[in-house]
Formats: C-alpha cells, structure tokens, sequence
C-alpha cells in the first residue's frame, strides 16, 4: 500500500532525523512503530502523510512514487489519515458533530448524509453523547476520539496515529485498540507511534523499531519479544513485561 524506500529526512543541514528508513504497510496490519522520544517516529507518520518532504530517497503510494503537487498531496491523503498526539490541533468545527461530518462534505458528500455518517461513527467509538458539545468543551482524551471519528469517516486505507492512549483512561483505552482492531480487520493498515511497549503483546502483529533515526528492526511482533535485549538495546525502551506492570498499576 504505502512504502519508504531509503527514505532520509533532516530538519538543518548535517543533523538527520531519520536515516535510510525502508518498509512497507499492508493491508490488515497492526504496526506498532517503537522508539524513544527523539528516535524519529513523529517525523516518519509526517513523512508518510505528505506533511514533510523526504530530502532522501522515496516514498510510494500503491507502488508509485508519491508527487508533492497538489494532486499528489490529495492523492496521498485520500489514502492515509492521520491522529495526532495533541487531537486538538486538529479540530476545527464549533461542534463535534461539525467537525466530524467536515471530511465526507469535502468530499462532496450532500450535508444530510455527512451528518448522519458522522453520528454513525460517533456512536461507533461511543461518542454519540458528545455530537453536539462544543470542541473547546472536550477533555483531552474526548478530543481524541473525535479525531479519530473525523479520519474514519473517509475511510483511509491506512491509519496514523501518534500517541493514541496518551490522555486515555483504561477503560478508554480498551476501547480505542478494539476500534482500531475492527478498522484492520476489515483491511485497514494501522500504524501506532509510541513507546508503551505493552502493547506488543496485546494488539499489535507487526514491529517498527527506531534508534536515533535508524531503524534497527521489523518484523512479527512475537519474532521481536524473545530477543528483546539483543535487538532494542540502546533504544531507551522499557521491556514489554515491565511496561505492562506499570500500565496495570496506573
């Protein structure tokens, strides 16, 4: 679907931020992309999202090469949305139920029927209470579920997000990975940034991981568990058992 071929990126000349990075998301995948802050994953979604421009090799869309025209942005985008860690800065209608239902009316969508989508995945992710609260009204994790029903309304074929559970209770945890879980299973791909590692052995079937702008391994998650040291040492990451005791007592 979407792949990176040596794909390089430096904010100022000599100090890269990602280096070489080649991979492919498929089909009905569950990514995690792992790595300490500063390893590179915020620019890798950005890369993959047309929001940066590769200074090095190359980003292709359904194995074409991705052109940063106007046309080629729009193209990227109508396949890979994006949630950003701070949901907030990407919400733009005065209510939920208006910020939701903006992605099918661009799309050309007639009002009536992006209302009754934008309910529809509401109700979904179980946010059909807040359609008519106003966006400035959200705690943090409400922002991110309105931001997720707002990508999920144009049905992306694959689905960025950065820090998903930040700001998210257990119970609203759960929730989001049994939703992002159904998208795969009807063949989204879906690509997690983060570094709770816990989450390998609970959702994810696939690994990134990413040290100092390198990659330094991908593959089946249940290929990376047994050779945890060997193949993250020096990525600052906390094992997967010792993330999952921290998550259970928060």
């Amino acid at each position: 679907m979407i792949s990176a071929v040596d794909l390089s990126y430096s904010y100022a000349p000599g100090m890269p931020a990602l280096s070489r990075i080649s991979f492919t998301f498929r089909a009905g995948e569950r990514v995690l992309l792992l790595g300490a802050n500063g390893a590179g994953k915020s620019t890798l979604l950005s890369l993959c999202n047309g929001l940066l421009r590769p200074c090095g090799g190359e980003l292709r869309l359904l194995g074409e090469p991705v052109e940063y025209s106007k046309a080629g942005l729009r193209r990227l985008r109508s396949h890979v949305s994006t949630v950003l860690q701070d949901a907030g800065d990407q919400l733009f209608g005065a209510t939920v139920l208006q910020d939701v239902a903006m992605g099918p009316l661009e799309t050309g969508m007639q009002e009536a029927a992006a209302r009754e989508l934008a309910m529809e995945t509401l109700d979904l992710l179980g946010g059909g209470h807040l359609a008519e609260r106003p966006i400035h009204a959200l705690s943090a994790g409400e922002k991110k579920r309105v931001a997720l029903a707002g990508v999920l309304t144009v049905r992306p074929s694959i689905l960025l997000l950065d820090e998903p559970s930040a700001g998210l209770d257990a119970p609203g945890e759960d929730a989001l990975l049994d939703t992002l879980s159904a998208c795969a299973e009807r063949g989204m791909a879906i690509c997690v940034a983060t570094h709770n590692t816990w989450l390998l052995r609970h959702w994810a079937t696939r690994a990134v991981v990413l040290r100092g702008g390198r990659l330094v391994f991908d593959g089946a998650s249940e290929d990376l568990l047994p050779h945890w040291d060997r193949q993250t040492a020096g990525c600052g990451l906390r094992a997967p058992a010792e993330a999952e005791g921290v998550t259970l007592c928060r």
